[in-house]
């Protein structure tokens, strides 16, 4: 059964169907009927009411609307209304241009500015990289080089002096006190009688005291060859390193930090001084030795006490020897040794630093590069495309229905959060490439640095002619730091952005508000029904049909019907008597009338 409009019954489905079940179908109706109006009487009074728009009933109404083409004329309504409206057009026109002038600088600042910023950065980032590099390679080199002199002309040399003498003069000292000591007390032995084996101990003490005392003059004279020649950079052996001429050699000895080590600390004065003291006094007491031997030989008496004396003493000072030597070569000659390889090992740090630095600068190039190339691609060519919808639109070529379709779209949305995150990350990169560039300028006055100040590399600097060492490190070092700071200062991308992104997003906001606010009221809902459209819900009484017009209730001619009703009344009841069997006789006639032609119909 249709909700709305139920169909008509013709007479004789009245009197047939609906008379013999109108008991049930009223109690059916009762519980089956979701009207607005209350179905629990029996006659409804002519009602019109909002309420009888249900849910289902609005979007019924909404889809005869829609199927009828009032959409498309309200739209087209709206679209003209728009453009008549002064006030509302010139105000849509003022954010347009707004945006289209907002938008200028920042396309310029995409496709020009920032673009020739980073280019030339990376340009001269390279540039300073590679000259730099190049100057610290030539000084690595020399350092590496002096690493090799020092190791091959100087340790090299200590280890021919040890493998010659000095190892040997206290080598097994404790064999040779006691040999001696057996030597010399064999001279008194009872049960060597005879005077030839007597003569040959002696002889042999005497020859073994004079070999150790010809290794003692030949160690003494090593050490101190070896000390001299640390001591002035005297080079005494010769290398020849890579393809670098042996002559070479000697301007590359670092001779003040070698005869710095010699008096750098109390420990290298004192051990170095002390090992040659040592020696001398080895040979002292080899010479008495030698003497108490003499003696027992002559007189055939040995003083005990005098022989151990002279072995504690020889003891003593071999002891003595190996430790101020060890000493001497660890604070001395190592320590010479550990300070230049302690040099280009800094030296090789300051490079990294700067390295590092410099591969953050390019890193972070490079990433603003390459989201600037992604975002002129894809966001501002967008919006670009949505400026020129926007002239076509004042232009009238487009409808605001499309530009407005396109500035609030969901695409719009996330070109605008993409384009607020790629400005903050310009921003923080800029900062980062900011205070980096004023790191990679302190890791390249760092590295100079080292190179004005190594001393030891000033005579070759003037041997083989490297005029860039030589310069005037106040002067270099200014202008490192000058050019560092230039591009810092001209190519930061903070200054370079300014209010451009501000301005752009808030003529973005102003518009994509005005373009909802304009959407929202192309929609036909119940929103539109409640402003527009009205239903008209009339319930009529039971199968009748009541026509309700404006008119006078009460007249001249309902005056005298009044005055002759009373009348009536006062005149009696004769008078109405007659007046009612006429009228009786009358309607029975016309009743029988009617009764025979529609029996006739039927037939």
């Amino acid at each position: 059964m249709s909700r709305y409009y139920p169909p008509v019954c013709t007479l004789q489905q009245h009197q047939d169907c609906y008379l013999p079940r109108k008991a049930q179908i009223l109690e059916l109706v009762r519980k089956t009927c979701v009207c607005p109006v209350p179905c629990k009487s029996l006659l409804f009074e002519p009602t019109i009411s909002y309420a009888t728009i249900s849910t289902y009933a609005a979007e019924s109404l909404l889809s005869r609307i829609l199927d009828s083409g009032v959409q498309e004329k309200f739209i087209r309504a709206r679209e003209v209304t728009n453009r008549i409206q002064l006030k509302v057009f010139k105000t849509t026109r003022d954010l347009l241009i707004n945006l289209e002038n907002s938008f200028r600088p920042v396309k310029s600042f995409f496709d020009v500015d920032l673009a020739n910023r980073i280019n030339s950065q990376i340009e001269i980032i390279s540039n300073l990289y590679n000259t730099t590099k190049e100057q610290w390679a030539l000084k690595e080199h020399l350092n590496k080089y002096q690493i090799y002199v020092t190791e091959k002309c100087f340790i090299r040399l200590r280890e021919g002096m040890e493998e010659r003498t000095l190892r040997y003069i206290c080598f097994d000292f404790i064999s040779f006190i006691s040999r001696m000591e057996e030597q010399i007390r064999s001279l008194v032995k009872p049960e060597i009688i005879d005077k030839n084996l007597t003569d040959m101990i002696y002889f042999l003490i005497n020859r073994d005291s004079k070999e150790y005392m010809n290794k003692n003059v030949k160690a003494l004279q090593n050490f101190t060859e070896l000390m001299g020649a640390f001591a002035n950079g005297t080079l005494l052996f010769h290398y020849k390193y890579l393809n670098i001429p042996m002559w070479h050699n000697k301007y590359i000895v670092p001779r003040q930090l070698f005869n710095r080590s010699i008096t750098y600390s109390s420990n290298s004065i004192n051990h170095c001084h002390m090992v040659s003291k040592y020696i001398n006094k080895i040979r002292e007491y080899i010479e008495d030795y030698m003497k108490i031997a003499n003696d027992t030989y002559q007189t055939g008496k040995l003083n005990m006490s005098r022989l151990d004396i002279i072995s504690y003493r020889y003891a003593k000072a071999c002891r003595g020897f190996n430790f101020r030597k060890s000493a001497c070569y660890y604070f001395c000659i190592d320590w010479a040794l550990e300070e230049v390889k302690k040099k280009e090992v800094d030296f090789q740090m300051l490079w990294n630093d700067y390295e590092n630095v410099a591969n953050d600068i390019m890193l972070n190039l490079n990433n603003v590069n390459s989201l600037l190339s992604s975002v002129q691609a894809n966001i501002i060519a967008d919006l670009d495309a949505g400026i020129k919808l926007a002239n076509d639109y004042l232009n009238d070529t487009i409808s605001k229905r499309r530009l407005a379709s396109m500035l609030s779209s969901q695409k719009t949305n996330e070109d605008v959060n993409n384009l607020k995150a790629f400005f903050s990350e310009v921003r923080s990169r800029g900062t980062l490439l900011y205070d980096n560039w004023k790191k990679l300028s302190q890791a390249s006055v760092a590295i100079w640095k080292s190179i004005f100040t190594d001393e030891d590399c000033f005579e070759y600097y003037n041997f083989a002619n490297i005029t860039q060492f030589q310069e005037n490190p106040d002067d270099k070092i200014n202008e490192i730091e000058r050019t560092h700071e230039d591009v810092r200062n001209v190519y930061d991308f903070r200054h370079l952005i300014g209010n451009k992104d501000r301005d752009l997003f808030q003529a973005l906001e102003n518009i994509i508000q005005v373009m909802n606010a304009y959407k929202e009221s192309l929609k036909i809902d119940d929103k539109f029904l409640r402003k527009n459209i009205l239903e008209l819900a009339v319930f009529y009484r039971q199968l009748s049909y009541e026509e309700m017009r404006h008119q006078i209730a009460y007249n001249f001619f309902s005056l005298l019907c009044d005055i002759g009703g009373s009348m009536g009344l006062f005149l009696g009841a004769s008078v109405l008597t007659i007046f009612e069997i006429g009228e009786f006789f009358f309607g029975q006639t016309v009743r029988a009338a009617f009764q025979v032609r529609g029996s006739r119909k039927l037939q």
